[in-house]
């Protein structure tokens, strides 16, 4: 009785084991692939950066439109900004 006791617990232990290996491995896979998310996540915002800077360098800076469609975009940009602020809390 007590050998099948310590057979149970020496099986239970060991099971134990893998699972914290196992577990241990998920962990990090998935630290991995957050940090690969937010890379691309910086590169796709910097490419988007990049191609609004270079469709708002091509507006005319005589034109009487600019000054709606920069503050048209800063009202823009700072609502994604909230809205993105909220959803990581």
């Amino acid at each position: 009785m007590l050998a099948q006791y310590e057979a149970a617990l020496s099986q239970a232990e060991a099971t134990l084991a893998e699972d914290g290996l196992a577990f241990d491995r998920f962990l990090k896979e998935s630290d991995e692939k957050v940090q690969q998310a937010m890379r691309k996540a910086d590169a796709e915002m910097r490419l988007k950066q990049e191609k609004v800077c270079s469709l708002l360098g091509r507006l005319d800076l005589a034109s009487p439109s600019r000054g709606r469609i920069l503050a048209a975009f800063t009202a823009a940009c700072l609502q994604t900004h909230l809205a993105s602020g909220r959803k990581s809390m």
